[in-house]
C-alpha cells in the first residue's frame, strides 16, 4: 500500500473542513486546559515547575529588545553586570513577538496562557492536514490530529510549562509540504520557499524542534526512498537538493542568530544529563497513564505510579496508552510488506528506542543494558534533546497510522466510532487535575512601587533566587525596569558557579562563613539593591547579613528592599571568586573540625558521633545551613541533618565503629588543595572521589577542577590537637 499523497489541498483555497477541525480541536482545549483558568487568566497559568517564568520574561525581552534597538539574543539585565548569551536557553524569539500585542495590553502571565491554549488545536489541526492528505478521509483525519495535538507529549510539557517545545505545529507542515512536492502537487520554486520559511520559523520558536525534525525527516526520506517503488524513489531523490537550497536560505535568513550559537562557545555535551533515568522512556511507561490522564485518575494507577520511581510523570511524557498500541500492531500486521507501512512503523520504532535513552530500563529502577539511543549523545545538537521529548515523532508516526487504519479497515461505521471514543478516552486529558497554579506576583512589582524604591538600570540582587522563585516573572512585570544580578535560564554562567554563595542561594548547603561569601559576592556584581520577598522563609539566614551591608531598609507591597551600602562592600572587593571558593572550603573544614572536638572534649564517645547529636549539642549551627531548607509548596522545613548517612547540609560528619572521626565536603581539588596539605600528617586516610588514598605513598594528585566529595579520617586524638591550634571557636 502506497501514502496516497495527490490531493486538493495543493489547489484549494478554502478549506472548511479543515476550519472545522481546528475549531473541534480549540473547542476541546478550552474546555480541558482553559476551564481552570476561569476567573485568573491573568494571575493563574499552567506549568507547576520553574519553567513558565523564563517564557513570560521572554515574551517581554524580546519586544523589549528589538524596540530600543537592542541585540536580543544577549542580555545583561539577567546574570547581570556580565549577561547571558540566549542564543543557548529557552527563549522563543519568533512567538514573542507575535504574541506581544497580547502581551502588552494583558500582561506576560495572560499572554502565555494564550499560548498555552493555542499550542495543542494549533499542533492537532496541522497533523490533521497531514493525516488527511494520506488518508484521504476527514473523520480518521481528525482522530489522527487529536492523537498528536493533545499527546502525553504535548499535555507533559503543557503542566511543566516548557512552552516552546509544545509549539510543534510547524513539524505536520514541513511533512506535509515535502509530501506534496514528492508527489509533484506543487512546484520546485514553490516548495524551497514555503519549506524555507517554516525551518526559519521553526528555527526561531525552537532550535531542539528543528534539530529533531530534520534528523527524523532524513531518516523518514532515506527509508521512504528504500522501501518504495523506483518511480516514488526517483521522485524522493529529486526534492533532496530542492530541501537543502530551503535550509541554506533558512541559514542566511537566522545568520546572526548561527553567529551567537557559535562565536563564543557553545555547551558541550547534553545541557541535562540524559543518562538520568528522568529524561528516558522506560518500557512500562508506554502503557502506564499517569493521573494527568483522565484514565490514570483512577485508583490502580495511581498506586502504581506512586510505586513507579523517583522520575516525575509530568516529565517522563512517554504514555501512548493500550488502544494505540492495538491499532499501530493491526496496522503492521496488515501493511507491513506495503512501502508507507514498512516505513511508518520502522519510524516509531526508531524514535521509541531513541525516546529510551542511552540503557534499557524497566520502572526507572533496573537498567538493563545499553540501548542504541546512546550514539545519540555524540552527535552536535542532538546531544542537547532529552530522550523522552523524541515521543513527539513517536505521536506523529503514530497520528499517520491511526488516520490509515481508520480509514482502510472493514469494521462497521459504529465499530470504528467506538474504538475512536475508546481511543480519545484512553488518552483524554483529567478534568480534575490541577493544571494551574496561581502566578506569584507581589504588588511591589506589579502596582509600581517598585520605583519609589528602586532606580532604573541599577543591580538587583532578587530573592528568591533564579527558579526557586519567580524573579524572571517579577522582571518582566516592572518592563525590564532594573538589571538583575542572577536568573533563571536553565543554563548559567560559568562565572556565577563559582560562588560558592551561588549554589547557597539554590540549593542547600554548608556555609559557615556565609556574610563574608555574601559580601565579596555582592561587591564582585556590584549589587546597589536587595529585595527580598517577605514570604520566603529561606530568606530568613540572609536578612541579617544583608542589613549589615545596607544604609535603608524598606518594606512595602509584599517585598523588603536593602540599600546597598558602597563602603560596606569596599573591604570585600579586592576577593575573587577563587579565593572565596578555598576560604569556604577551609571555614567548612574547621567548623567540622571544631565541632568533633567538641563532642571529644565533653568526654563523649567519638563512635556515637552523628550530625544529629552534634546539632543537638550546638556544636553544629542551623545559621549555617543555608539555601532551600523549606518545601516550596507546604512551607514544610525539610530536614537537614541524616544521621544513618551522617549528613548535615550536604557535608558529612560522624563517628565509625572504630572510633574514628569521618569528615568531608563537596566541591571542587582546587578548592580543598590546601586544606588537604594542611591536614594530611593528622589525617589516617583521605580520599577524593575514589577509594585511592591520597595518603598512600605516590598517590596521583587529583586534576583542579575535578569535582568530587572530600572525605577525611582522624583519630580522636589527632582532632583534639588540631582543634587547639585553630586561633578561635569560630571559623575563620
Amino acid at each position: 500500500m502506497e501514502i496516497p499523497v495527490a490531493g486538493s489541498l495543493a489547489s484549494k483555497r478554502s478549506d472548511p473542513g479543515g476550519l472545522l477541525a481546528f475549531l473541534i480541536y480549540l473547542g476541546f482545549s478550552l474546555l480541558i486546559l482553559g476551564r481552570p483558568l476561569l476567573g485568573g487568566f491573568g494571575n493563574l497559568h499552567h506549568g507547576t515547575g520553574e519553567d513558565p517564568t523564563i517564557v513570560m520574561w521572554d515574551l517581554v525581552w524580546s519586544p523589549y529588545a528589538l524596540a530600543r534597538h537592542i541585540n536580543p539574543l544577549y542580555t545583561n539585565f539577567i546574570w547581570a553586570p556580565g549577561g547571558i548569551n540566549l542564543a543557548w536557553v529557552v527563549t522563543f524569539p519568533l512567538a514573542s513577538v507575535l504574541m506581544w500585542p497580547v502581551t502588552a495590553v494583558f500582561g506576560p502571565v495572560a499572554a502565555y496562557n494564550v499560548l498555552s491554549l493555542l499550542a495543542p488545536p494549533m499542533g492537532a489541526w496541522s497533523a490533521f492536514l497531514l493525516c488527511r492528505q494520506v488518508s484521504r478521509s476527514w473523520w480518521p483525519a481528525l482522530i489522527g490530529g487529536y492523537v498528536f495535538g493533545f499527546s502525553y507529549y504535548i499535555l507533559g510539557n503543557t503542566l511543566i510549562g516548557t512552552t516552546p517545545l509544545i509549539v510543534v505545529f510547524l513539524v505536520p507542515l514541513a511533512g506535509l509540504t515535502a509530501l506534496l512536492a514528492i508527489d509533484g502537487g506543487i512546484r520546485v520554486t514553490r516548495f524551497v520557499c514555503i519549506l524555507a520559511a517554516i525551518l526559519t520559523a521553526q528555527f526561531l520558536t525552537s532550535l531542539e524542534i528543528l534539530t529533531g525534525m530534520t534528523m527524523f525527516g532524513a531518516i523518514a526520506l532515506a527509508l521512504g526512498w528504500w522501501f518504495t517503488p523506483k518511480e516514488t524513489s526517483v521522485r524522493i531523490a529529486r526534492i533532496t537538493l530542492p530541501i537543502l537550497c530551503a535550509y541554506a536560505i533558512m541559514a542566511v535568513l537566522v545568520s546572526p542568530y548561527l553567529y551567537w550559537l557559535f562565536a563564543f562557545g557553545w555547551p558541550r555535551g547534553g545541557i541535562w544529563p540524559a543518562w538520568n533515568e528522568t529524561y528516558s522512556a522506560d518500557l512500562l511507561s508506554f502503557i502506564l497513564p499517569a493521573p494527568i490522564m483522565e484514565v490514570g485518575s483512577f485508583n490502580p494507577f495511581r498506586d502504581l505510579w506512586t510505586d513507579f520511581g523517583p522520575a516525575g510523570w509530568s516529565i517522563n511524557a512517554t504514555y501512548l496508552g493500550v488502544p494505540l498500541i492495538v491499532i499501530a500492531a493491526a496496522y503492521a500486521r496488515h501493511q507491513w510488506r506495503a512501502p508507507a507501512g514498512k516505513t511508518l512503523i520502522s519510524l516509531i520504532a526508531i524514535a521509541c528506542v531513541f525516546a529510551m535513552g542511552p540503557r534499557l530500563h524497566i520502572s526507572h529502577n533496573t537498567a538493563l543494558f545499553a540501548f542504541p539511543g546512546k550514539i545519540l549523545l555524540a552527535l552536535p545538537l542532538v546531544d542537547k534533546i532529552l530522550p523522552y521529548r523524541y515521543m513527539m515523532y513517536v505521536s506523529l508516526f503514530l497520528a499517520i497510522i491511526v488516520s490509515l487504519w481508520f480509514a482502510s479497515n472493514q469494521l462497521s461505521r459504529i465499530t470504528n466510532f467506538a474504538l475512536a471514543a475508546i481511543v480519545v478516552l484512553s488518552t483524554m486529558p483529567s478534568l480534575s487535575f490541577p493544571w494551574v497554579r496561581p502566578a506569584n506576583q507581589p504588588q511591589f512589582f506589579t502596582s509600581g512601587i517598585y520605583r519609589d524604591y528602586l532606580k532604573q538600570g541599577e543591580n538587583v540582587l532578587v530573592l528568591p533566587f533564579g527558579w526557586r522563585g519567580d524573579s524572571m516573572l517579577w522582571q518582566a512585570d516592572t518592563n525590564m525596569y532594573f538589571r538583575m544580578v542572577g536568573g533563571w535560564t536553565g543554563l548559567y554562567p560559568a562565572e556565577f558557579d563559582n560562588w560558592p554563595v551561588f549554589h547557597s542561594f539554590l540549593f542547600t548547603t554548608y556555609l559557615p562563613d556565609a556574610e563574608e561569601q555574601l559580601g565579596a559576592f555582592m561587591a564582585a556584581h556590584q549589587v546597589d539593591a536587595a529585595v527580598v520577598a517577605d514570604n520566603d522563609p529561606d530568606a530568613t539566614p540572609w536578612k541579617p547579613s544583608l542589613a549589615k551591608f545596607s544604609n535603608q531598609i524598606h518594606t512595602a507591597g509584599g517585598i523588603t528592599v536593602y540599600r546597598i551600602s558602597a563602603s560596606a562592600l569596599a573591604p570585600y572587593s579586592q576577593l575573587p571568586a577563587s579565593l572565596m571558593r578555598q576560604r569556604a572550603a577551609s571555614a567548612t573544614i574547621d567548623s567540622l573540625m571544631l565541632a568533633a572536638a567538641g563532642w571529644i572534649a565533653a568526654g563523649r564517645n567519638p563512635a556515637q558521633f552523628d550530625p544529629a547529636k552534634a546539632f543537638e549539642a550546638g556544636l553544629l549551627k542551623d545559621s549555617w545551613c543555608a539555601g532551600q531548607v523549606t518545601e516550596s509548596s507546604t512551607g514544610r522545613r525539610l530536614p537537614i541533618v541524616d544521621p544513618i548517612h551522617h549528613w548535615y547540609c550536604g557535608v558529612e560528619i560522624g563517628g565509625t565503629p572504630r572510633g574514628t572521626i569521618i569528615i568531608g565536603a563537596p566541591g571542587t581539588f582546587s578548592d580543598f588543595a590546601s586544606t588537604v596539605d594542611r591536614y594530611r600528617d593528622a589525617a589516617s586516610h583521605i580520599y577524593f572521589g575514589t577509594s585511592h588514598d591520597l595518603r598512600s605513598p605516590g598517590a596521583a594528585i587529583p586534576p583542579p577542577d575535578q569535582r568530587a566529595f572530600l572525605r577525611m579520617e582522624f583519630a580522636p586524638d589527632r582532632i583534639v590537637a588540631i582543634a587547639a591550634k585553630l586561633d578561635t571557636a569560630q571559623p575563620h
